[in-house]
């Protein structure tokens, strides 16, 4: 299945979401593990189409995470899958926060991607960062001599201010 996020179709689209199911669902922490490793080095691969779906990969993840995390606020209770899903997502606090770094400082990188579309995506996505990890790596951005990656970052810096729940 990763090989098929070389292409740019909707084949790969395909594929790119059932990742991020399986990356949400399973309730094997190793298979979680892997599948957002893979798409971490997808975002770092040097092909545009493979970096642009690895990033759909953690666009489909976030979304997934936040529909749980909605159904859970607005229902109180959530279905055994559902629950299964969050509780192993927040089960191992240490590999989760390695992962969290790891996709931020992924996130932050694409932050200078030539290509527009990783810009933007990479600083939507980074609104569910913590903003006390992110928000001092985004400042030092905010000075860089690349335009891009400093109006990427000033995208990503609202996003994460309104993307905030404190």
């Amino acid at each position: 299945l990763l090989a098929l996020l070389d292409e740019t179709d909707h084949v790969s689209s395909a594929v790119a979401s059932l990742l991020a199911q399986l990356a949400v669902s399973s309730s094997d922490h190793d298979a979680r593990s892997r599948v957002l490793g893979a798409a971490l080095d997808a975002v770092d691969a040097e092909t545009p189409a493979r970096r642009a779906n690895g990033i759909k990969v953690l666009e489909g993840i976030a979304s997934l995470h936040r529909q749980l995390l909605e159904a859970r606020d607005s229902q109180g209770a959530l279905g055994a899958i559902d629950s299964q899903a969050l509780g192993a997502i927040d089960s191992d606090r240490p590999a989760s926060d390695r992962l969290h770094a790891r996709l931020c400082a992924a996130l932050l990188e694409r932050l200078g991607d030539a290509e527009l579309s990783s810009r933007c995506a990479s600083a939507a996505l980074l609104s569910a960062a913590d903003p006390a990890k992110v928000l001092p790596r985004l400042f030092a951005l905010l000075y860089d001599r690349d335009d891009r990656k400093r109006a990427a970052a000033e995208s990503a810096f609202v996003s994460v201010m309104v993307g905030s729940r404190d």
